[in-house]
């Protein structure tokens, strides 16, 4: 703790010290006019403090500019930590993080894009190589889609792939001068599509379908049922009419549809129509085969069959015909000619076999050249100076995205080591609007999201405002709002938790500036407020230019808490700063608002209007914190018991709209100013307030006007 203060390199302060046989107190009270000295000893008593190795905040104009307000962002500076310059180092020290943040993200975004045309040209080079080979090949398997859409595929899955033609390539023909020689210069695939084009159709006539056909031909069918393409005209016929119709193809008689059905299924049944629906069958496959043979003689591909099919084509017809004479004369016995028919059979069939043999030998060839070309472009393109390049640029690339990202990762930490100090700013936020509501100032206070634990000031309609759009006092009650929030462990502005137990000693330069009457009522109320929170360890010294907070703060110096509050006054006289120990009786304020209201209750001072609810806010608190002790008003019925004397179930509906009227007025609950009063209940409440003090402590209220 600071006892005493000693200073002798200051021409204002020569061979200056605190008075003789006096040493400061816990809480000191220095009054001085503007030039006094003031912020030269708070100066000197934060050095003081520092040597002592004491944790000490000192609030002064500085503070505003050093500690608070303001960058180019217009931001409000909001960082929990140690007081004093630091924070704003932390808060500027966060900002720089955050834009190398950025500047890294741009680079690593810049890397990405270096690895993406990186790859784009490994992807270039390696389709001019398959162009290279599919050009002579045809093998059409051979696309750039097969290694991917994405260009980063060209390392990741493409590399795989190009590997494993490599590794096939290898297996079907371990010397790669050969794998490298291959040509493909016939087109495999197109050969296998024409050879499937002229592929025969194929049939199957058993032995058993031959032996029955053989017995067909050379048996007589005596029945009178038509044939089977009688029959099959018949049911087509049937299709045409309607049960009663006259016949469309005879023009006579109606038809009955019933009798019809009934001769069909009848004829249908008989031996006869059901080996000529045989023969018909037949005559089909005799069909197919004639078909294949005009196929067999007119493509080379069958040039060993085609001479065997041209000798067997007279045999085919007549066969076809000799089926067709027996459908129509099933009644007689006609020859057969099986031997021919199996060899047309044979020849069919062994053609058949041929072509698809061919097929599946292409295939083959085709797939081990698919290999073979698939691997020389890997062989090429892996081994190529130019991948090689590429490939060890692109691993420098992602080393270097790699190290970025490990320099993003430590500058992240050390963002949240930096905001892990930092106040919780919606908390300061809220209370400081409640404050500024009040005060009725122009504008508010909304969180920075751009940089974590700083506030913008805005308009009340939204809009950005500037340092320079808001007065010096302005200014200062945000900055003194600011210092009074970070004092207290709890961040509370009503709270009842003490000053931060870090803090060894509070200095307090001139919280006053360039501000109006109602302003200071509040900042008078922050002074007491941090007087009355003082942590055991603390020291706390407020200067002041205003002898009315002078005067405030000093009447309260003899109080019960038991904590020692002293008074000095500085004086200047031949430009040397003097200071001593004011130790005289000073009339409170609370006297002063006393008589103040009572002069404008009696219409004595008009002008007293404006500042008449806050005055009797604090008459009413002031009176009740020695009549009721530290008993706190929440509601009415303290308000009736104090002025009244009286539970407020049993006062009079008359006094009790009274009551309601001054509380409203004076706002007394919440502590916030009612900005827009009726004239006539100010006045009505004021003088109903000097009356209850008058009628029920008549002594207190005597002793107060005279």
């Amino acid at each position: 703790m600071i006892t005493r203060i000693e200073i002798s390199n200051n021409k204002s302060f020569k061979n200056f010290s605190s008075p003789e046989g006096d040493s400061f107190s816990e809480i000191n009270f220095i009054y001085g006019k503007n030039g006094s000295g003031k912020t030269t000893l708070s100066e000197e008593l934060e050095r003081e403090a520092e040597r002592q190795n004491c944790n000490v905040v000192r609030y002064s104009r500085a503070y505003v500019k050093e500690n608070f307000l303001i960058d180019e962002s217009e931001s409000i500076k909001a960082v929990k930590g140690t007081f004093g310059k630091k924070s704003n180092r932390d808060i500027k020290k966060l900002k720089e993080l955050l834009e190398q943040k950025d500047e890294i993200l741009s680079d690593i975004e810049e890397l990405k894009k270096a690895k993406v045309d990186n790859c784009k040209t490994a992807r270039s080079l390696y389709v001019a190589k398959l162009d290279k080979f599919k050009g002579r090949s045809g093998v059409k398997n051979l696309r750039a889609q097969d290694y991917g859409e994405d260009n980063l595929d060209i390392y990741n899955q493409a590399e795989d792939i190009i590997t494993k033609h490599k590794e096939d390539a290898l297996f079907v023909e371990p010397n790669k001068s050969k794998i490298l020689e291959v040509n493909g210069n016939i087109d495999y695939e197109k050969k296998i599509e024409e050879l499937k084009r002229i592929a025969l159709k194929s049939l199957d006539i058993s032995e058993i379908e031959l032996d029955e056909i053989r017995e067909i031909f050379n048996k007589k069918y005596d029945d009178n049922s038509p044939g089977y393409e009688l029959i099959q005209w018949l049911e087509s016929g049937l299709k045409e009419h309607n049960d009663g119709d006259k016949c469309k193809f005879c023009k006579q008689g109606s038809v009955n549809i019933n009798n019809i059905t009934k001769e069909i299924e009848r004829y249908k049944s008989s031996t006869k129509v059901k080996d000529s629906k045989k023969l018909d069958k037949i005559n089909q496959k005799l069909l197919i085969i004639k078909e294949n043979l005009i196929v067999i003689e007119k493509n080379e591909d069958y040039s060993e069959y085609k001479k065997r099919a041209k000798d067997l084509d007279e045999a085919l017809v007549s066969i076809i015909s000799n089926v067709d004479n027996k459908i129509s004369s099933m009644h007689k016995t006609i020859k057969f000619d099986s031997s021919s028919l199996k060899e047309l059979i044979d020849l069919n069939n062994k053609a058949i076999n041929h072509i698809e043999d061919e097929i599946e030998k292409l295939k083959t060839i085709s797939n081990k050249i698919n290999i073979l070309i698939k691997g020389a472009i890997a062989i090429e393109y892996l081994g190529s100076d130019k991948y090689k390049a590429l490939r060890n640029e692109y691993e420098e690339l992602n080393d270097k995205i790699d190290l970025k990202k490990d320099a993003e990762n430590k500058i992240v930490d050390k963002i949240l080591e930096l905001e892990s100090h930092k106040l919780d700013i919606d908390e300061f936020i809220k209370n400081a609007n409640d404050m500024l509501d009040d005060l009725d100032i122009h504008f508010v206070l909304s969180p920075d999201n751009s940089l974590p634990g700083t506030c913008l000031i805005k308009s009340r309609d939204g809009n950005n405002l500037s340092i320079d759009s808001i007065s010096e006092g302005e200014q200062n009650i945000l900055a003194l709002l600011w210092f009074y929030h970070e004092l207290f462990t709890d961040k509370g502005f009503k709270d009842s938790g003490g000053i931060n137990e870090s803090i060894g000693c509070v200095i307090i330069d001139d919280p006053y500036t360039s501000l109006d009457n109602d302003n200071q009522i509040y900042i008078l109320q922050i002074m007491k407020d941090i007087c009355n929170r003082r942590n055991k360890n603390s020291q706390i010294f407020i200067f002041t230019h205003s002898w009315d907070m002078y005067v405030d703060l000093s009447y309260q110096k003899k109080r019960s808490d038991g904590v020692c509050r002293k008074s000095y006054r500085l004086d200047k006289t031949n430009g040397v700063t003097n200071m001593k120990i004011d130790d005289k009786v000073i009339e409170s304020t609370y006297k002063t608002y006393i008589k103040e209201l009572y002069k404008y209750k009696e219409g004595k001072n008009e002008d007293f209007e404006k500042y008449a609810p806050n005055v009797m806010r604090r008459i009413i608190e002031e009176f009740s914190s020695f009549y009721m002790g530290n008993k706190a008003i929440t509601n009415t019925n303290n308000i009736c018991m104090l002025l009244l004397r009286e539970e407020e179930n049993k006062v009079s509906n008359n006094k009790n709209q009274k009551i309601k009227v001054l509380v409203s007025v004076s706002n007394i609950f919440s502590h916030r100013i009612n900005r827009d009063p009726d004239p006539n209940d100010v006045k009505n409440s004021a003088k109903f307030l000097m009356e209850c003090l008058k009628a029920n402590h008549k002594i207190h209220y005597n002793k107060m006007i005279n």
